[in-house]
């Protein structure tokens, strides 16, 4: 038997040491690395399940943002699409005189901003002056997905965050609505955030400890991974000849589309939920001092007047009614709807183009330089 066994400890007397050994490893540690402040610097890019989870790492991310100056753009499958590198967050990032750097966007089908309200109650300083830009896509009130996705929800908030900030959605009157559909419970949520927060100790407190490095180092390290090396030298938008190549302007989808022979999606007008959901963003983002910007996106206004022309006053009754929204709040928005009448400026029923790309960081870009 080895001579480090229980009752080898127990006979030489050597528990009390063996105790405090495993005292200062398991509970010392974890309350001296609970005290450090500063674990915003992780040597690694941020991974989509640091931001479901609402850890640290997420949250010393956009610390970063704000020390940086730059600016995080949200939404949804529009702006999460690359576009080649030619979406409007990477032209942003890239133009030379636009102020806000880096520009860095979290964006997927679904990401709605009823996913971001567990994270700003779960840790309201690390949104505290951010400036953020939402996009808004009309589409988003069309049957389907007027209305709560519990398969978008879990995607982008863990059970974890969930159980941890439901106290908060209720107090906020936001649990109903927006998270109890998707709190579903089970003895291993109920123990995963203990467990997970103890963890994170080790791993996120323990990794700036020794990590530790200056400011300019950290921004380095946290924003290397949303920076294409392939557009470090793209000063301009690409020649105006490849804007549409491969699209239909006619009908304003790509010719890949047109060949599908798609219906235009119909307004969902039973529910309230887009209109609510974005009321309570706004109150949200203004009762917590976030430096909250939103953008209105177009329809593709051009496609449905040909395919489905009785669907038109539906859809532009929601773009009416969410500036009417936005207008009573008082919340700064850009208004880029115009341009859905115009072919060339969609892919399909809801993505935008490379040109609209382009027209809608022109827009934003004009905005924040008319506000300097």
């Amino acid at each position: 038997m080895s001579q480090f066994s229980v009752s080898y400890i127990y006979r030489s007397k050597l528990w009390f040491t063996t105790l405090l050994a495993l005292g200062i490893v398991f509970i010392g540690i974890p309350v001296y690395l609970s005290l450090l402040k500063n674990h915003n610097c992780k040597p690694n890019a941020l991974e989509g399940k640091q931001i479901q989870k609402g850890n640290k790492s997420f949250y010393g991310f956009l610390d970063q943002i704000k020390k940086t100056n730059g600016l995080l753009i949200l939404g949804t499958s529009e702006t999460a699409n690359s576009l080649e590198g030619y979406n409007y967050p990477e032209l942003l990032n890239q133009d030379s005189s636009f102020t806000y750097k880096p520009v860095v966007k979290l964006a997927g089908a679904g990401r709605s901003p009823y996913v971001y309200f567990p994270h700003i109650l779960n840790n309201p300083e690390a949104f505290k002056d951010q400036k953020i830009v939402f996009y808004i896509n009309p589409t988003y009130w069309r049957y389907g997905l007027n209305t709560f996705h519990k398969g978008y929800y879990k995607r982008y908030v863990s059970a974890d965050l969930i159980k941890k900030t439901k106290p908060q959605m209720q107090q906020h009157q936001l649990y109903e609505r927006y998270m109890k559909a998707a709190d579903i419970f089970d003895l291993k949520n109920s123990i995963d955030p203990l467990w997970n927060h103890y963890k994170s100790l080790f791993f996120h407190n323990l990794n700036y400890l020794i990590y530790r490095k200056s400011h300019a180092e950290c921004k380095k390290n946290v924003f290397e991974h949303y920076f294409d090396s392939t557009l470090s030298a793209a000063k301009n938008i690409p020649p105006n000849t490849s804007y549409f190549y491969d699209l239909d302007t006619m009908q304003n989808v790509s010719i890949a589309f047109a060949k599908k022979k798609a219906e235009f999606p119909s307004i969902n007008e039973t529910s309230d939920f887009q209109y609510k959901m974005l009321e309570d963003f706004i109150v949200l983002s203004q009762q917590y001092q976030i430096d909250l910007v939103l953008y209105l996106g177009p329809f593709n206004q051009k496609f449905c007047a040909q395919k489905n022309p009785e669907k038109l006053a539906s859809h532009q009754h929601v773009i009416e009614s969410i500036k009417r929204l936005l207008t009573r709040h008082n919340i700064p928005f850009i208004d880029g709807s115009q341009s859905g009448n115009m072919g060339g400026t969609f892919l399909d029923v809801q993505h935008i183009s490379t040109y609209e790309a382009f027209v809608t960081a022109q827009n934003i870009k004009r905005y924040y330089e008319n506000r300097l």
